[in-house]
């Protein structure tokens, strides 16, 4: 995708207006107002991750550690926070857990300087502990930069399998996307956005 602008831009198509953003790892196009408009081509929601996706082993780190913050029953549950960094020249992708303020309901890296893992972080993802995941007013707050942001709950529910939520976030514009464009899932893990639109379809 063609990206002039030094942040971000605004496109219109036949159906609504999109933001594009482009960084050297991560390339998004996404609808921010529907609109029909005769004449146009339509775009559709597009993300490029220059690394791939987020390999499995990855994934399934960050699950083990959200299942352990989650807690026991004998410990409080606690949020645990995750930053996946790209190495294009190097290693890869990387996953980093930073040094980070946790209570039960939050979670807080200690540096947000611009040389720290969540300034180039990629993606983003905290845990929910027991609590379905599902952005909150506060992550609507806090998530102001341009990366992927997931949320990941559910943990310790007899009847459910933890669940992993993923948007796009550009400057505080959103846009709800499946898990599995961004992270290869393991068993045992949800795509919340892909079961809800399943769910849409087949109703």
């Amino acid at each position: 995708m063609e990206i002039t602008a030094p942040m971000y831009e605004y496109v219109t198509a036949g159906n609504g207006v999109f933001l594009q953003a482009r960084r050297p790892e991560l390339a998004v196009t996404f609808p921010v107002a529907e609109a029909r408009i005769k004449g146009l081509a339509n775009l559709e929601t597009k993300v490029r991750l220059g690394g791939g996706p987020v390999p499995r082993r990855l994934t399934e780190e960050i699950v083990r550690r959200s299942l352990e913050a989650a807690g026991d029953g004998a410990t409080l549950p606690r949020e645990v926070l995750f930053h996946l960094l790209y190495d294009a020249g190097g290693e890869g992708w990387q996953l980093v857990l930073p040094e980070q303020v946790q209570t039960e309901t939050s979670v807080t890296p200690v540096d947000d300087g611009p040389t720290s893992s969540y300034a180039r972080a990629v993606i983003e993802v905290h845990s929910h502990n027991l609590m379905p995941p599902v952005f909150s007013e506060w992550d609507d707050r806090d998530e102001q930069g341009f990366r992927l942001f997931g949320v990941i709950g559910d943990f310790g529910c007899e009847d459910k399998c933890p669940s992993l939520r993923l948007r796009i976030g550009v400057y505080g514009n959103f846009h709800e996307i499946p898990a599995v464009w961004a992270f290869e899932m393991p068993s045992g893990l949800l795509d919340a956005v892909a079961r809800e639109r399943r769910q849409i379809t087949q109703g």
